[in-house]
């Protein structure tokens, strides 16, 4: 769960860099937050599939 809070904390980061950027700094501001919500998708989709098969 440690690993959720720290994507979370990250993503917020990229989020408030992009809000705070225009043009193409935007752009690759943007890119590379759909890039870590991809990566959280995922973790959290891992961990959630661990949780529910151990029950």
């Amino acid at each position: 769960m440690e690993l959720l809070v720290l994507q979370h904390n990250r993503m917020r980061e990229l989020l408030e860099e992009m809000l705070s950027t225009a043009g193409p700094e935007r752009r690759e501001s943007f890119e590379e937050f759909v890039r870590w919500l991809a990566v959280h998708e995922a973790t959290e989709a891992e961990l959630m599939q661990d949780t529910v098969i151990s029950r």
